[in-house]
């Protein structure tokens, strides 16, 4: 993705502040996954990872979120942007947001906020493909 990934392919990206992101396509939908602590000091690599999925992805973006994250209200802000711009492209592309953990910080962070409103909150990936593909939904 980041680069010249094919259909299928992983893309990891590593910031230098103790954050992971990896980035793949599936089921015609882009998929990133979030290991570690979304803070000031990262936004600026995780800002360019959601505009090259905002220009280059494909369908809705999925947002999974390793136990353990930590997403901080700038970087919330950034996903909030990228789910403006990609609906304003296109109607139906949407973020979806993963938390397996229940107890979570982001799950407790979206479900306090009255977020999961804007952000459809799932357990799993594959709950997410299929509310990304109008099959179901368990937000």
């Amino acid at each position: 993705m980041v680069g010249s990934a094919s259909s299928g392919e992983k893309v990891q990206v590593i910031s230098a502040y103790a954050l992971r992101m990896t980035c793949f396509f599936r089921q015609g939908h882009t998929v990133l996954i979030l290991a570690g602590e979304l803070d000031p000091y990262n936004w600026p690599d995780f800002r360019r990872v959601l505009n090259t999925i905002r220009d280059e992805g494909e369908g809705s973006l999925i947002v999974v979120a390793a136990p353990r994250t930590y997403l901080d209200s700038t970087n919330l802000g950034a996903l909030a942007r990228v789910m403006k711009t990609l609906r304003a492209g296109d109607p139906v592309r949407t973020v979806h947001l993963v938390a397996p953990d229940s107890h979570s910080y982001v799950n407790r962070l979206l479900r306090t906020a009255g977020l999961t409103r804007v952000f459809p909150l799932h357990a799993t990936l594959e709950s997410a493909l299929a509310a990304v593909s109008g099959h179901e939904t368990d937000g």
